[in-house]
């Protein structure tokens, strides 16, 4: 595998934190990009990746062993106190020089409290609804970003804004692109854990209403953190569409698909960046910012998977748009040409700059 960052010329031992949790409860897609990073830093033969972490499924646990990254758990019933002290601790004991935070549950006193211990802070933000971010780094692919007030929430940083830093994964930018008219596949996907057991209940409707003409053209991807999947390979034997649970290989299947009924997580930047036209159900509120502006952009239809009707009304889409192959075209135009699939190597050089 190739890196994306020239490796740095200096000898200089630098160790890098990364502070996440996922779960059944709060979805994978904080570790997810932070991995994504992590997985490019570590080949730098100068720098140790470390994670603090207080809850993370068994799969994420062994991709992070995989990656060579070193894992301390912390209790989950600790106080927020106790946690910094911990950091701070570990921080001294490793020479870590920066802390990458990606998660909705650090406020404002988590943040300047790090800050205040003269470790540079690298943050992951959604939707700039702090007062201050007390971070270095400030990181936020969605497409608006640059105009959210950045420079109140952290003036003092280096702005990675916009869809220049969305995260793509290295298997993806090594995948040959299929045409338009060799895809045949629908993709149904609700994150690592399906927070809002929507896989199930969509699946079952769409197979009803016999949207799509066969049903091995429909390929439903469940996490590793999903809580039923025996459930889903027993409706998958019986009528013929493909499961697969805790998927290893999404930058193969992914260019397949000609439609994607997803939670608009962080693999709206990887459908993007494939040119898969997509329907997304909204699980969470931190979701409906990207949905929408990249509805507003025009290559995705958004609903609320948490409404009664938010399933039909994708269903509807679904049934629109399967049929209607010029439409489909224009969707995937706009999307292919939305990401460059550099987000990774412009934050992992930014980050390289902040510690050497």
């Amino acid at each position: 595998m190739t890196s994306f960052i020239t490796t740095t010329q200096s000898n200089t031992k630098v160790s890098l934190l990364f502070r996440f949790d996922a779960s059944g409860q709060i979805g994978i897609g904080h570790a997810f990009r932070c991995m994504a990073l992590i997985e490019v830093l570590s080949l730098q033969d100068n720098i140790t990746c470390f994670v603090i972490a207080r809850s993370l499924p068994d799969f994420i646990i062994k991709k992070l062993e995989a990656l060579k990254a070193k894992l301390l758990m912390l209790d989950n019933d600790v106080e927020l106190t106790f946690e910094i002290d911990s950091i701070k601790k570990f921080a001294s004991q490793h020479q870590v020089t920066a802390i990458v935070l990606d998660g909705y549950q650090f406020d404002v006193q988590y943040r300047q409290a790090l800050y205040a211990s003269n470790l540079h802070v690298i943050a992951f933000d959604d939707s700039n609804e702090l007062e201050n971010l007390y971070c270095d780094l400030v990181i936020n692919a969605l497409p608006f970003a640059s105009s959210i007030g950045y420079e109140k929430s952290a003036p003092q940083a280096t702005h990675l804004l916009g869809l220049e830093y969305s995260i793509i994964r290295q298997e993806f930018l090594q995948q040959e692109v299929i045409t338009f008219k060799k895809r045949n596949k629908l993709l149904v996907n609700f994150g690592g854990s399906d927070v809002a057991n929507l896989t199930f209940s969509l699946v079952t409707k769409l197979l009803d209403l016999e949207l799509i003409d066969s049903p091995e053209d429909i390929i439903v991807i469940t996490g590793g953190a999903y809580s039923s999947p025996e459930k889903m390979n027993l409706l998958a034997l019986k009528f013929g569409f493909q499961h697969i649970h805790n998927c290893q290989n999404m930058a193969e299947i992914l260019p397949q698909c000609k439609l994607a009924i997803c939670a608009p997580g962080s693999i709206v930047y990887e459908l993007a960046f494939c040119g898969v036209p997509s329907i997304f159900l909204t699980v969470a509120d931190n979701q409906l910012l990207s949905a929408q502006a990249h509805q507003n952009i025009g290559w995705c239809k958004v609903e609320n998977g948490l409404e009664n009707q938010g399933i039909e009304h994708a269903l509807l889409h679904l049934s629109q748009l399967w049929s209607a192959p010029s439409e489909l075209m224009k969707l995937l135009e706009i999307a292919i040409n939305l990401i460059d699939g550099k987000g990774v190597k412009r934050i992992c050089s930014a980050i390289k700059d902040l510690l050497i």
